[in-house]
Parts: structure tokens; sequence; C-alpha cells
């Protein structure tokens, strides 16, 4: 497996799942969906650039509850 798996500027799926607080197959729903933070495959490991998941995280603050209810991510 290539460097990039071990970095930790690339976190793989089940710490990326622990750091957000969710479980790693809701992280596996949205990539499915097209939902989640932009990642990387490589062969069978998916992993993640933490810069792209910082921009994801910032694309998704919300001011109130009201935007939140009407984009909400299904889980």
């Amino acid at each position: 497996m290539p460097e990039l798996k071990r970095s930790p500027e690339h976190p793989p799926t089940k710490q990326l799942a622990a750091r957000l607080g969710v479980h790693d197959n809701t992280l596996r729903k949205w990539r499915i969906a097209g939902l989640g933070p932009p990642f990387i495959k490589l062969g069978k490991h998916v992993v993640y650039r933490r810069w792209t998941v910082e921009a994801w995280l910032s694309k998704h603050a919300r001011t109130n509850t009201i935007v939140a209810r009407t984009t909400r991510l299904k889980w």
C-alpha cells in the first residue's frame, strides 16, 4: 500500500468517522450517495485528504437550524 494511506494528512475511513462522530458505515453510505467528503480510493482502501474534509465541513456549516433541516444529510 502506498505511503499516502499511512499519512496523518490522509485519514482512513474509520479514523475520519471517529473524528466526525459517525459510524464508518455512514461514511460508506455517503460515498455511495455522493454526499460525503471527497475521497481517494487506493485499491480497496479509501482515504481522505485532510484539507478536502475541512473544506467539506466548512461548506456544510450552518447559521441556523432551518437551513440545516432543508439540506440535511440522510444518514
